[in-house]
């Protein structure tokens, strides 16, 4: 749910990114009076949509959004398996070979 609300937010700003030109490219043929506020309008617009959208992109790639997509990061999958190991070594150690399954018999 959360990725397709990070692609559709995307679209919307580069759909916002064209709109800016659009507006920007207008204003640029227009008389004095608009043309000043047509283009701050459209320069706020452009440079608005490109900071949100490379700011989406670098969230989506190194917060929550990119480690919720793969489940474990590398670093937690290693750890894991780390711990693991460490376990079954432990396990290893405390039961000596021979004696390890086998009750010992008192006489």
């Amino acid at each position: 749910m959360g990725l397709l609300l990070n692609e559709i937010l995307t679209v919307v700003l580069l759909l916002t990114l064209g709109l800016g030109y659009i507006v920007f490219y207008l204003a640029n043929r227009e008389e004095k009076g608009l043309k000043l506020l047509g283009i701050g309008i459209g320069a706020f617009m452009i440079v608005f949509s490109i900071l949100l959208i490379l700011g989406n992109a670098v969230l989506l790639n190194m917060g929550s959004g990119g480690c919720a997509r793969r489940g474990m990061s590398g670093k937690e999958m290693l750890m894991r398996k780390q711990m693991m190991m460490q376990k079954q070594m432990m396990q290893q150690m405390r039961a000596p070979a021979g004696k390890a399954l086998l009750p010992s018999a008192k006489k």
